[in-house]
């Protein structure tokens, strides 16, 4: 199975930095943020597993493929890449 999917992301950095400009390099304290959307497309394959009528365990494998360019406090370090493997795991019952 496959498709197209719209991932919302937040990027967020807190804490000591290093200004290297101009010189001498000065250390400041600070929070960088960067939010956005990328759509993207997924491949995934799943098992299920009947245990009973009514229950059942299931495993089904994901990935996703999406980047964005970012923008706001990091609109000069370039893209963002959000893509990446999901693996999950469970029991279904029927009821």
């Amino acid at each position: 199975v496959g498709g197209v999917g719209l991932y919302s992301y937040r990027l967020s950095e807190d804490g000591d930095f290093i200004d290297f400009t101009p010189p001498p390099p000065t250390l400041f304290d600070d929070r960088f943020e960067a939010e956005g959307a990328a759509v993207g497309w997924f491949a995934a394959a799943g098992l299920q597993v009947a245990v009973t009528r009514n229950t059942s365990f299931f495993a089904e494998g994901r990935w996703r493929s999406a980047e964005d360019e970012l923008g706001d406090d990091f609109s000069e370090f370039g893209t963002l890449d959000l893509s990446g493997r999901e693996l999950a795991l469970g029991v279904a019952w029927r009821f």
